[in-house]
């Protein structure tokens, strides 16, 4: 059984439902992804593209058997291992460490799920399903699972460094 200190004890008992909603926001971002990709991948063939909103968001059916922007292609078992291990480390982290504020757990659990939608892509398919593309940039294609592991590490990033420099403007 884990051991769980007084303090967290006490606090989760106030926020029970905050943790609920924080596992219906995962839930709702992996469905919102793996529908997303089985809609998409029935409605457009591989390899096609579509406008969706013309100068701006295109959508572009593609397998990606890497990482971001297909760095680490066809390197499918190590990024399923590396993303498993990944996953496991956050989501405990998550589970265990309630006494972390929102500002840390929802960029976390936008990256886990993000991660997960992606993982299981991963395991199904031996590649990730991609169907985004920007028409005015250089961007890549990409998925729901993409946009929420991006701006949750970039969210994270950010709420990091201003608790950084919190730390060190209390300290001086």
């Amino acid at each position: 059984m884990i051991l769980i200190k007084a303090e967290v004890k006490e606090k989760l008992k106030k926020r029970w439902w905050w943790y609920l909603l924080e596992a219906g926001l995962f839930f709702i971002i992996i469905i919102a992804d793996l529908v997303s990709k089985h809609v998409l991948a029935n409605k457009i063939k591989i390899g096609t593209e579509r406008q969706f909103i013309p100068k701006v968001l295109s959508l572009t059916h593609l397998h990606n058997t890497g990482g971001a922007f297909s760095s680490l292609e066809n390197h499918t078992v190590f990024l399923t291992v590396i993303t498993a291990l990944l996953l496991i480390g956050i989501g405990v982290f998550l589970v265990l460490d309630l006494k972390q504020g929102l500002e840390i757990r929802i960029p976390l659990i936008f990256i886990v799920a993000g991660g997960f939608g992606n993982l299981v892509d991963r395991i199904k398919f031996r590649y990730v399903r991609d169907f985004f593309k920007f028409e005015f940039i250089n961007w890549g294609v990409f998925n729901i699972a993409d946009v929420f592991v991006s701006n949750g590490a970039i969210i994270l990033i950010i709420v990091l460094i201003v608790q950084l420099v919190k730390e060190i403007k209390k300290d001086k």
